[in-house]
């Protein structure tokens, strides 16, 4: 039986509501040789009744349910089912423009390419905004950088891969870690590759940012998944003479997720995080920051908060 060109690998936990939006984006490809695999991860809502209904009538839609075990053991396994020349990611709660495959893998083939980076939307309610992905280099190294100092996004869902690249360099998702799992599977790709990387100037992906998604609290043990992404990266990065300044903007943010989030038993908790970060926050902080730090040295936690605003 013929491979497909294209692996599409959606993780589905509980989507019942937009899962059938992302895949009938997918089957409406003006580009079809693509196999588009949904893995069901303990769904609960009927997500999964919904995914086998598309595979009993468009046989490109390949299902696997397995036990609930988070977003990068779903991954991981739906990379392992792909059989694709390329591989590329979806969420459940997003959709994709009809000539997204077809751009992508055309300039995959003109150019000889294991990687094509695209733009991509932002919709947020009734607003959506153009994410412009062009890097000044696309050298393995200058894109670590770029995804971890905000200047390129780290998902996956705008980068089509060459699936040789992966076998070959031997990555696999980190198992545990569910927070950025799609940034560290990238960091350590480029890391032990060479890989052509070209940028593909269209906008195809739409990321939808409900309410819920924006606002949503993180957990301790969303916290601690945060924290042990860090490590993760900075073990892949510990001989790079820059590795400080992604190490500082790291610190940076684990407080912020820290204090936004009430994660402290304590004011004099929270004091001493503030303390370890004090210096780098201020050479980066606005002035509105700098004033939200200075109230958490005196314990005025309610001023800082409102000072203090992602």
């Amino acid at each position: 039986m013929k491979k497909p060109v294209v692996s599409i690998v959606m993780p589905v936990y509980n989507a019942v509501d937009t899962l059938g939006r992302m895949v009938d984006s997918v089957r409406s490809q003006s580009y079809d040789d693509w196999e588009l695999i949904v893995v069901d991860d303990g769904s609960t809502d009927g997500s999964g009744d919904v995914a086998d209904r598309y595979a009993g009538i468009d046989s490109r839609v390949k299902v696997l349910h397995k036990r609930n075990a988070g977003v990068a053991s779903s991954r991981q396994a739906g990379l392992e089912m792909a059989e694709g020349e390329f591989v590329i990611h979806a969420d459940a709660d997003d959709w994709i423009e009809p000539s997204m495959l077809a751009d992508m893998v055309g300039l995959a083939r003109l150019r000889g390419a294991d990687i094509v980076i695209s733009d991509f939307y932002v919709d947020s309610g009734s607003r959506s905004y153009r994410s412009v992905q062009k890097q000044e280099s696309y050298s393995a190294r200058s894109l670590i950088y770029a995804m971890h100092t905000g200047r390129l996004f780290g998902s996956l869902w705008h980068k089509l891969v060459r699936r040789r690249l992966i076998i070959d360099a031997g990555v696999s998702f980190e198992k545990g870690i569910d927070y950025c799992e799609d940034s560290l599977f990238m960091t350590r790709l480029l890391a032990l590759t060479d890989p052509e990387v070209v940028y593909q100037p269209g906008a195809y992906y739409h990321y939808v940012q409900t309410e819920g998604s924006i606002t949503r609290a993180v957990t301790p043990k969303g916290f601690e998944s945060l924290r042990s992404f860090h490590r993760l990266v900075l073990d892949v990065l510990c001989d790079d003479k820059e590795v400080e300044n992604i190490r500082s903007g790291f610190m940076l943010d684990e407080f912020l997720v820290f204090f936004k989030n009430n994660l402290y038993s304590s004011v004099q908790d929270l004091r001493k995080a503030y303390m370890n970060i004090y210096d780098k926050a201020n050479e980066s902080w606005t002035l509105r920051w700098r004033l939200g730090g200075f109230c958490i040295r005196m314990g005025c936690i309610w001023l800082a908060g409102r000072l203090i605003k992602l």
